[in-house]
């Protein structure tokens, strides 16, 4: 049987036989470091799908570590090859301590590889879990243990190489299973390559970083299904949006809103919104520009810093947005940029526990003023490494806004614009997952809520001095 050259070589070959799963927007790839990382990078690549680590970890036999006596995964998934254990008499306290250890290196090289970039979700996705190749397979049990309990659609397991016995037990715990070649007598994955180098931290973090350049950073600008247009009050105008309903329980509702430029004409916004809803959340994304003000601006540009103005209109629409889209429960936070960050932590000021979270991207929070040190909903301001003066003008704002309240996320290589490839999909990745932490900290006190029938009229009564009902 013929030698496979490198990881690399098994990559493309395994990618040939998964095409079927290519430009398909539900699929991604979670690759078991450190040698599967070069096999999943070159099948990611080919199927242009998102690639991510999934940390398992052999737990080896003392003074024999390539022998598994079972496997323990980032989530804590455990699995026990019992037959090893027992044939070799090793004691619960050994295990125990193998078990601590190979915990420790997870959580090592979890933060190397991520560099502080959450994981991606693969709940209701097409999971394909890769490897370099399997002996015992007990690594990759763990790892589709972990999968399945994280409610996958689909596991796919590709890998180059298996001997039969593992093949035949593996195929029947995933919904489908790519292997090259099942050697028999097998006697171990490295003898089947030319080069088997072992895989370098520093390559892992490379590769991972590389294939964030392939994802599509500008969504088509179409609507997804279920998208409505709507126009949302904010006292004598109306400003046109776009709302995205998640079907099902939604993690809560997040306002996208931006102080100039109209939604249809923001692929950035666009993007953040297809993720969010990805991960649970519905959206409403608006500008607080009409589109008359917005062609007066091309020649004024006054409108985008007034600041009282934008809001005012802001809390007006968060107004109407909570009592015609959410339920009482249903939790709100705010994504904002340029000086459409200052009018969202001014309005979180004046709505207090309301608004649950909060993420400013190139935004200028330094506009909001006095109202900085009244924010009380939890903050994140993502800003690019080139933007320097972004940069001192969030640095400066956070010093005067409540401690611990305030994130500061600096993506390398963005300029403000985030035009970079890969800089967008960072963006969403932090976003949604702040989102996921601070908005559900209250939400899960709740009954799950159901969005309401939109555009329906009703009397607000009595007004502030936002036009707020009170």
């Amino acid at each position: 049987m013929k030698q496979l050259k490198n990881r690399s070589e098994a990559g493309q070959l395994l990618a040939e036989k998964l095409m079927a799963y290519a430009d398909q927007p539900n699929v991604m790839v979670l690759a078991l470091p450190r040698g599967g990382v070069p096999v999943g990078f070159e099948i990611a690549q080919r199927l242009k799908a998102p690639l991510d680590v999934f940390l398992v970890r052999k737990l080896g036999v003392p003074g024999h570590e390539e022998l598994a006596m079972g496997a323990i995964s980032s989530s804590g998934d455990r699995v026990l090859n019992q037959e090893i254990i027992d044939a070799l008499q090793i004691s619960d306290s050994v295990v125990e301590r193998v078990t601590q250890r190979e915990r420790q290196e997870i959580k090592r090289r979890e933060a190397l590889y991520r560099q502080n970039k959450p994981p991606l979700k693969f709940q209701g996705k097409t999971v394909v879990l890769v490897d370099d190749g399997l002996a015992t397979g007990s690594t990759m049990l763990a790892a589709i243990r972990a999968v399945q309990k994280q409610k996958a659609a689909k596991i796919v397991i590709a890998v180059p190489l298996a001997p039969p016995s593992t093949f035949d037990s593996m195929k029947k715990l995933g919904d489908e299973m790519i292997c090259l070649m099942t050697p028999e007598p097998f006697y171990g994955v490295g003898l089947w390559y030319e080069d088997f180098t072992q895989t370098s931290d520093d390559e892992v973090v490379s590769l991972l970083a590389q294939a964030e350049t392939w994802i599509r950073t500008d969504p088509e600008e179409k609507d997804l299904p279920g998208m409505q247009h709507i126009s949302i009050p904010a006292g004598a105008v109306e400003l046109p949006g776009k709302l995205l309903i998640h079907d099902g329980d939604s993690q809560g509702l997040v306002m996208l809103i931006h102080g100039t430029g109209y939604p249809g004409q923001s692929p950035q916004h666009d993007h953040i919104a297809h993720r969010l809803h990805e991960d649970g959340f519905s959206t409403v994304r608006f500008d607080l520009l009409t589109e008359e003000e917005e062609a007066s601006e091309l020649q004024s540009r006054h409108l985008r810093f007034d600041i009282p103005l934008l809001t005012k209109r802001l809390i007006q629409a968060t107004e109407w947005v909570k009592n015609e889209l959410a339920h009482d429960h249903q939790p709100i936070g705010y994504f904002s940029s340029s000086t459409g960050t200052a009018a969202a932590l001014k309005a979180a000021a004046t709505l207090g526990h309301d608004i649950k979270a909060i993420v400013s991207l190139s935004g200028r929070p330094e506009l909001a003023g006095e109202s900085l040190s009244k924010v009380t909903a939890p903050t994140l301001f993502l800003m690019g490494g080139q933007d320097i003066a972004i940069m001192d003008l969030n640095v400066c704002a956070r010093s005067r806004m409540r401690p611990g309240l305030v994130r500061i996320e600096v993506i390398p290589q963005a300029s403000h614009l985030f035009e970079e490839e890969g800089a967008w999909l960072r963006a969403a990745n932090l976003t949604s997952h702040w989102f996921e932490q601070h908005l559900m900290e209250d939400h899960e006190m709740h009954e799950p809520s159901h969005f309401a029938q939109i555009l329906r009229s009703r009397d607000r009564g009595r007004t502030n001095e936002y036009g707020m009902s009170v």
